[in-house]
Protein backbone atom coordinates (compact mmCIF):
# COMPACT_ATOMS: atom_id res chain seq x y z
CA UNK A 1 0.00 0.00 0.00
CA UNK A 2 1.14 3.56 -0.72
CA UNK A 3 2.45 5.68 2.14
CA UNK A 4 0.30 8.77 2.63
CA UNK A 5 1.70 11.59 4.72
CA UNK A 6 -0.49 13.96 6.72
CA UNK A 7 -1.08 17.36 5.14
CA UNK A 8 -3.60 19.65 6.86
CA UNK A 9 -4.53 21.26 3.52
CA UNK A 10 -5.70 17.92 2.11
CA UNK A 11 -9.20 16.99 3.28
CA UNK A 12 -10.13 13.32 3.86
CA UNK A 13 -12.92 11.58 1.96
CA UNK A 14 -13.89 7.96 1.44
CA UNK A 15 -15.75 5.71 -0.99
CA UNK A 16 -16.74 2.07 -0.89
CA UNK A 17 -16.83 -0.46 -3.72
CA UNK A 18 -19.70 -2.73 -2.61
CA UNK A 19 -19.85 -6.13 -4.32
CA UNK A 20 -23.15 -8.02 -3.93
CA UNK A 21 -24.32 -11.32 -5.43
CA UNK A 22 -25.98 -9.22 -8.17
CA UNK A 23 -22.97 -6.98 -8.92
CA UNK A 24 -21.34 -3.70 -7.89
CA UNK A 25 -23.41 -0.82 -6.48
CA UNK A 26 -23.03 2.60 -8.11
CA UNK A 27 -24.90 5.83 -7.46
CA UNK A 28 -25.81 8.84 -9.59
CA UNK A 29 -25.91 12.16 -7.73
CA UNK A 30 -28.82 14.53 -8.28
CA UNK A 31 -28.14 16.89 -11.15
CA UNK A 32 -28.27 20.03 -9.03
CA UNK A 33 -25.57 18.66 -6.70
CA UNK A 34 -23.16 17.39 -9.33
CA UNK A 35 -21.10 19.56 -11.65
CA UNK A 36 -17.86 19.08 -13.48
CA UNK A 37 -15.65 21.19 -15.69
CA UNK A 38 -15.53 20.51 -19.40
CA UNK A 39 -13.01 22.61 -21.36
CA UNK A 40 -13.27 25.36 -18.75
CA UNK A 41 -17.07 25.44 -18.77
CA UNK A 42 -19.04 24.28 -15.72
CA UNK A 43 -21.64 21.67 -16.71
CA UNK A 44 -24.03 19.23 -15.11
CA UNK A 45 -23.87 15.69 -16.45
CA UNK A 46 -26.05 12.93 -14.99
CA UNK A 47 -24.39 10.17 -17.03
CA UNK A 48 -21.49 9.73 -14.62
CA UNK A 49 -21.64 7.15 -11.84
CA UNK A 50 -19.71 6.96 -8.61
CA UNK A 51 -19.18 4.56 -5.79
CA UNK A 52 -21.03 5.55 -2.61
CA UNK A 53 -18.93 7.91 -0.54
CA UNK A 54 -18.04 11.48 0.27
CA UNK A 55 -16.26 13.94 2.50
CA UNK A 56 -15.22 13.51 6.10
CA UNK A 57 -17.45 15.15 8.72
CA UNK A 58 -16.76 16.36 12.26
CA UNK A 59 -18.91 13.46 13.56
CA UNK A 60 -16.56 10.86 12.03
CA UNK A 61 -13.95 9.35 14.35
CA UNK A 62 -11.87 7.99 11.45
CA UNK A 63 -12.00 7.43 7.71
CA UNK A 64 -13.92 4.13 8.13
CA UNK A 65 -16.65 6.09 9.93
CA UNK A 66 -16.75 8.45 6.95
CA UNK A 67 -17.20 5.53 4.56
CA UNK A 68 -19.90 3.87 6.70
CA UNK A 69 -21.84 7.13 7.18
CA UNK A 70 -21.68 8.10 3.50
CA UNK A 71 -22.80 4.65 2.31
CA UNK A 72 -25.78 4.80 4.67
CA UNK A 73 -26.65 8.39 3.66
CA UNK A 74 -26.59 7.54 -0.05
CA UNK A 75 -27.94 3.98 -0.21
CA UNK A 76 -29.49 3.05 3.13
CA UNK A 77 -26.98 0.19 3.57
CA UNK A 78 -25.75 0.00 7.17
CA UNK A 79 -22.15 -1.26 7.24
CA UNK A 80 -21.58 -0.42 10.92
CA UNK A 81 -21.40 -4.08 11.99
CA UNK A 82 -19.21 -4.92 8.99
CA UNK A 83 -16.66 -2.23 9.83
CA UNK A 84 -13.80 -4.75 10.18
CA UNK A 85 -14.57 -6.16 6.72
CA UNK A 86 -13.90 -2.83 4.96
CA UNK A 87 -10.54 -3.26 3.22
CA UNK A 88 -8.56 -0.32 1.84
CA UNK A 89 -7.84 -0.93 -1.84
CA UNK A 90 -6.53 2.49 -2.90
CA UNK A 91 -5.77 6.02 -1.74
CA UNK A 92 -6.06 8.81 -4.29
CA UNK A 93 -4.73 12.33 -3.75
CA UNK A 94 -6.26 14.95 -6.01
CA UNK A 95 -8.06 18.28 -6.00
CA UNK A 96 -7.31 18.87 -2.32
CA UNK A 97 -8.70 15.52 -1.13
CA UNK A 98 -7.18 12.28 0.15
CA UNK A 99 -9.81 9.81 -1.08
CA UNK A 100 -9.58 6.40 0.59
CA UNK A 101 -11.33 3.67 -1.36
CA UNK A 102 -12.57 0.62 0.52
CA UNK A 103 -13.91 -2.70 -0.74
CA UNK A 104 -16.49 -4.97 0.85
CA UNK A 105 -18.14 -8.11 -0.47
CA UNK A 106 -21.64 -8.75 0.85
CA UNK A 107 -23.10 -12.27 0.83
CA UNK A 108 -26.64 -10.88 0.63
CA UNK A 109 -28.57 -8.55 -1.65
CA UNK A 110 -29.16 -5.34 0.35
CA UNK A 111 -32.36 -3.35 0.28
CA UNK A 112 -31.39 -0.08 -1.38
CA UNK A 113 -32.98 3.26 -0.50
CA UNK A 114 -32.33 6.32 -2.61
CA UNK A 115 -31.46 9.00 -0.08
CA UNK A 116 -30.51 12.66 0.18
CA UNK A 117 -28.46 13.85 -2.78
CA UNK A 118 -28.80 10.67 -4.86
CA UNK A 119 -30.74 10.52 -8.14
CA UNK A 120 -30.51 6.77 -8.70
CA UNK A 121 -28.73 3.59 -7.60
CA UNK A 122 -27.70 0.90 -10.06
CA UNK A 123 -26.04 -2.49 -9.77
CA UNK A 124 -23.64 -3.44 -12.54
CA UNK A 125 -21.82 -6.65 -13.36
CA UNK A 126 -18.02 -6.73 -13.06
CA UNK A 127 -17.83 -6.63 -16.89
CA UNK A 128 -20.08 -3.55 -17.01
CA UNK A 129 -17.95 -1.98 -14.24
CA UNK A 130 -14.81 -2.48 -16.35
CA UNK A 131 -16.52 -1.03 -19.43
CA UNK A 132 -17.72 2.06 -17.54
CA UNK A 133 -14.23 2.55 -16.05
CA UNK A 134 -12.64 2.30 -19.51
CA UNK A 135 -15.10 4.93 -20.77
CA UNK A 136 -14.25 7.16 -17.76
CA UNK A 137 -17.89 7.17 -16.66
CA UNK A 138 -17.14 6.17 -13.06
CA UNK A 139 -15.79 8.93 -10.86
CA UNK A 140 -13.58 7.87 -7.94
Amino acid sequence: MKKVYFNPKIKPSAGVVIMTPEGIILVIEKKENFTFRYQGEKRVDPTFYKIPGGRNSSVDVDIRDTAIREVFEETGIDLFYKRDQLKIIDVLIRKGFRHTIFFIKLSFIPILKIRNEIEDIIIVSPDEWRRLREENKILD
